[in-house]
């Protein structure tokens, strides 16, 4: 894939609205092959993993762009989100 990030943003967005999550990953896996840690390409990442059901690789790309940005509430909330749908909440 040779898009630039922002069409590798805008395919991996129509990815997850259209429900084709395999796709919407491999966008974001060649965004951040270019912008390696973007965090936005993290989320969606997540997004997509958690679609397919894989919420402990979606928990490890959301608490990778944590690192970066703890205090990001869309990631808070959606790393909140992905740990309630897997039964990890106390």
């Amino acid at each position: 894939m040779s898009a630039n990030p922002a069409a590798l943003r805008s395919a991996a967005e129509r990815a997850l609205a259209t429900g084709q999550f395999a796709d919407a990953e491999r966008c974001c896996a060649a965004w951040l092959d270019r912008q390696p840690g973007d965090l936005d390409a993290l989320r969606l990442a997540a997004l997509a993993a958690l679609a397919q059901g894989r919420a402990r690789d979606a928990l490890s790309r959301l608490d990778h762009a944590l690192q970066s940005a703890p205090d990001r509430g869309d990631l808070l909330a959606q790393k909140a989100r992905v740990l309630s749908l897997a039964g990890r909440v106390a």
